[in-house]
């Protein structure tokens, strides 16, 4: 698993690094990563936790997401999209904040400062809603359960963070349902036209 994370980061990182569309790389991973557990030639570490808002979510992965670690860091990297859409969206520009992201080499103190500094820069910018909270609260919940000593690699935990930065709208349609209702009825008033990642 090690062995294949390694590469798989190499090609995210290269394509963060660039300020290019990583998506398609990123699902690439989870589906490799998803194939090769199927063939039996590594296990997921699975472990019993509460259901939660997110649970039905991570259920459709598979063992994928069966730690409370993969699970808080995801939840981090949907919640740091969040705010990097928000930065683009203010500023017209790359957003400031892809400085903190250390090009996607981040490690266990890096992640456990990131939250409070996400948190800080979505209230200076008055758009830390419930959303976004809801978002938070779960990721540091997953991020608490799991304790101290992490115990996995560098590009390990970076993938989980940029998985949640890429399927960030999975996350938006469970926080913002409003809104998905909304896009809906507009896919549908444009002939299905609407682009539609869900």
């Amino acid at each position: 698993r090690q062995f294949m994370l390694k590469f798989i980061m190499q090609k995210i990182r290269g394509d963060f690094v660039r300020d290019e569309y990583f998506n398609f790389t990123v699902r690439d991973g989870l589906m490799t990563l998803a194939f090769l557990e199927k063939m039996k030639l590594f296990e997921m570490e699975v472990e019993q936790m509460e259901k939660r808002l997110f649970s039905e979510m991570f259920s459709k992965y598979g063992s994928t997401f069966e730690a409370p670690l993969k699970r808080g860091l995801f939840l981090l990297g949907s919640l740091t999209e969040f705010l990097l859409r928000k930065q683009y969206t203010e500023l017209e520009a790359t957003p400031p904040f892809r400085r903190n992201l250390k090009s996607l080499k981040m490690n266990e103190r890096d992640f456990k400062g990131l939250l409070p500094k996400v948190q800080n820069k979505l209230e200076e910018y008055d758009s830390f809603d419930k959303g976004k909270r809801l978002t938070a609260r779960e990721a540091a919940n997953y991020l608490l359960v799991s304790g101290e000593n992490w115990k996995m690699s560098i590009d390990e935990m970076n993938f989980y963070f940029a998985a949640g930065m890429n399927l960030v709208d999975k996350v938006a349609n469970i926080v913002y349902p409003a809104q998905k209702t909304k896009d809906k009825l507009e896919k549908k008033e444009n002939g299905g036209f609407k682009d539609d990642n869900n």
